[in-house]
């Protein structure tokens, strides 16, 4: 993308990389899986319809997250103008990966803990559930303030100028990515493989039910603000829902969290990010978000050291001493 897009001249090759790089990963998957999966012993004999459910309520939901994730962006369009829609669609980008970021344990664990269930490991089920709830947590907040601070930078760089008034929109939306990545944690690790597909996607129609409501109040009022605060309160109260059903699973993992170390290494580091930014301005916004964003996750895991967060001195502190060596 940095190599071959440089303006809108270049929309084809940008569509063509997408393509290149979506496609190209699972035509390397089905060649790959050729390993691991003796076609020819299933054909004929393969009792595919005993999946069928799960598959359409996979399904279901897939078109309820499409829909769902889509509606905003539609709605702007109509209610509002197409500049409104370019700020959104920039903030959005921003914010899912982001997101993406912070919930790509949940496809890595998901086998393992459906494995746990299978084999009657439920407290091996636990433990990774506390592991994956408390990193989603630290690295999603300290992402979000990172982020809601250094936006105007983000900006400079990705949309120019034109798009300043977008800050507070993305401002907003990158709050979802808290909600998004605990809600994951519930729907991918927990619902899936318990085979509570159906949950998940009752949660996702109602979060969509709230996105729609709330789209149509704040969009004509707040344009992409309006939009965006729509996001966080659909994004949240999917989050919500899904931690509901998933409560009995999820309750010792809250539990555990340590909330006070938590706040405090993030109010520290949020502010420390603010001086160090306040100091740099003047300069290239790149060169800006650079040292930033070293100083403040440097900062940020001294501190966590410093106070001892349990999942920082169960992993990070072993391989220290293992490099040390």
């Amino acid at each position: 993308m940095f190599l071959c897009v440089h303006n809108s001249a270049d929309y084809i090759i940008y569509g063509a990389l997408t393509v290149f790089s979506a496609g190209g990963s699972n035509i390397l998957n089905l060649i790959n899986c050729r390993k691991f999966l003796a076609h020819k012993t299933y054909f004929g004999r393969y009792n595919f319809r005993q999946h069928l459910k799960a598959i359409f309520v996979f399904f279901a939901l897939s078109v309820a997250v499409s829909i769902y994730t889509s509606m905003d962006t539609v709605m702007l369009g109509f209610m509002s103008s197409d500049k409104e829609v370019a700020y959104y669609a920039l903030a959005t980008k921003v914010k899912m990966v982001l997101a993406t970021t912070v919930s790509a344990l949940g496809p890595v664990l998901l086998p393992r803990m459906t494995y746990c269930l299978n084999n009657d490991q439920y407290e091996k089920f636990k433990s990774y559930i506390e592991k994956s709830l408390h990193f989603v947590i630290l690295s999603a907040v300290p992402v979000v303030v990172f982020f809601t601070v250094m936006t105007p930078e983000v900006i400079e760089i990705l949309g120019g100028a034109e798009y300043r008034p977008a800050i507070l929109c993305m401002q907003i939306i990158t709050l979802a990515v808290i909600p998004l990545g605990i809600g994951n944690v519930a729907c991918a690790q927990i619902l899936t493989p318990l085979g509570k597909e159906k949950l998940t996607m009752y949660s996702t129609v109602c979060g969509a039910v709230i996105n729609f409501i709330a789209n149509a109040i704040f969009i004509p009022k707040m344009g992409a603000v309006g939009a965006a605060l729509a996001t966080v309160l659909a994004e949240s109260v999917v989050a919500i829902i899904q931690i509901y059903y998933a409560w009995n699973e999820m309750k010792e993992a809250f539990a555990k969290i340590e909330y006070f170390k938590l706040i405090l290494t993030n109010v520290v580091t949020g502010a420390f990010l603010i001086i160090v930014r306040n100091k740099l301005l003047g300069i290239q916004p790149i060169i800006v978000l650079m040292i930033s964003c070293c100083a403040f996750f440097f900062v940020y895991g001294v501190m966590l050291l410093i106070l001892k967060d349990s999942l920082v001195e169960k992993y990070v502190i072993p391989v220290m001493k293992r490099l040390k060596r």
